[in-house]
């Protein structure tokens, strides 16, 4: 996370620099480079005690009482799937989060512990104690179950990312505030995942192209509007929203975007009606994908692993992969909210349609498909999309 420095602004509300303000920064003195601070921060992480035999108990007795109510999944919250001692831990994992390196990682629950399903209702019990509402994916489903599609006889290139298994490029999944992604398996080789800091790249571009960043403050960006969460007006990439007074320089940076709906792919071409981009635009998107490579970091997932993401301050991506017979790639994705008014970052008023048919009132329009289903056939947006 950061707070901003007021100094010669690259575009107006805008600043010249951002600066680290993570717990361990601030443990340390720190006023550096934010890809420096979430560099160390990351191997941090690497070191930090798995789950221990006493809250991996406490997980299978709030199973236990769960399915001793004969409730569904939608109807998980902290009351009817206790952790008492383990949600004290989740409180300061969701800080982190949203107000310190952007991105955790929850380790000690082994991959093969519950069945299928029961592993699918932990993974949502303790994706409720970080955020407090769960959002509708694609096709209205809670869980994006994400692995390459074996039995489509579709090439890897008309497939969407997430039945493929191909590299990404660094994006953000939409509109929703927090991702929660539990590893269920490893591919055999490849499948790394990659985090950059929209903090760390826009201090590349203020430093080296602020004419970028004015580019992309400028809300004439146009999405392939046929997916299902897409707004069909313009909006900018780049946002800096909650300032308290102008000059504060305690406002929040965003950068959101997917590349493909704006560009479309080959063989694959956005919405004709839709505008193409212009080659500025284009050299625009470049940089932002050289600068998140440069301030790129590897998080450290294996096998059961819960890790969460903050999707307004992190880019994220993936390296190409290869399944084999013993070793699948097999990926469980959540979206989440967290409507406490202390922690919730400042939403962009483009953003609030798109959030709106994530996150609606009614949780039992939500699809719980709490293990997978073969995807053979696919929607042209679909493919666009890398979320």
């Amino acid at each position: 996370m950061a707070t901003a420095a007021a100094l010669h602004p690259p575009s107006d509300g805008f600043k010249a620099t951002l600066t680290p303000i993570s717990r361990f920064a601030q443990e340390q003195g720190r006023n550096d480079d934010p890809s420096a601070v979430l560099l160390e921060e990351a191997e941090r992480l690497k070191r930090e005690p798995p789950l221990v035999d006493e809250e991996l108990l406490e997980i299978d007795n709030a199973l236990k009482h769960f399915h001793g109510l004969g409730l569904w999944g939608g109807e998980i919250n902290g009351g009817n799937f206790p952790l008492p001692t383990l949600s004290k831990k989740l409180v300061m994992l969701k800080q982190d989060v949203l107000s310190g390196r952007g991105f955790v990682n929850i380790r000690g629950l082994e991959a093969d512990r519950y069945s299928p399903e029961d592993t699918s209702l932990v993974f949502v019990g303790i994706c409720k104690s970080m955020g407090t509402r769960i959002g509708r994916q694609d096709e209205g489903y809670a869980l994006g179950h994400i692995r390459e599609a074996n039995r489509s006889e579709t090439s890897q290139d008309h497939r969407p990312f997430r039945d493929s298994n191909l590299a990404l490029t660094y994006h953000t999944d939409g509109y929703c505030p927090i991702l929660g992604m539990q590893m269920r398996a490893e591919a055999a080789e490849g499948g790394d995942h990659l985090l950059a800091s929209s903090w760390a790249i826009y201090n590349e571009l203020a430093t080296t192209r602020p004419d970028i960043i004015r580019l992309l403050a400028t809300p004439n960006w146009y999405f392939d509007p046929r997916g299902i969460h897409d707004d069909p007006r313009p909006r900018s990439i780049i946002f800096y929203e909650g300032e308290t007074q102008q000059g504060a320089g305690d406002g929040k940076l965003i950068i959101n975007f997917i590349r493909y709906l704006l560009t479309g792919r080959p063989g694959v071409p956005k919405l004709a009606a839709s505008p193409d981009c212009t080659s500025q635009q284009i050299e625009a998107l470049d940089a932002i994908e050289a600068f998140s490579r440069k301030h790129s970091l590897k998080l450290d997932v294996r096998p059961g692993d819960i890790a969460f993401v903050n999707n307004w301050s992190m880019l994220h991506s993936r390296t190409a992969f290869r399944d084999d017979e013993e070793h699948v790639r097999y990926l469980v994705r959540i979206w989440l909210k967290n409507d406490n008014p202390v922690l919730e970052w400042p939403m962009p008023a483009v953003f609030r349609m798109g959030h709106l048919k994530i996150f609606d009132e009614d949780d039992h329009t939500l699809k719980w498909n709490v293990t997978p289903q073969p995807r053979l056939a696919f929607k042209i947006y679909q493919m666009l999309a890398q979320a």
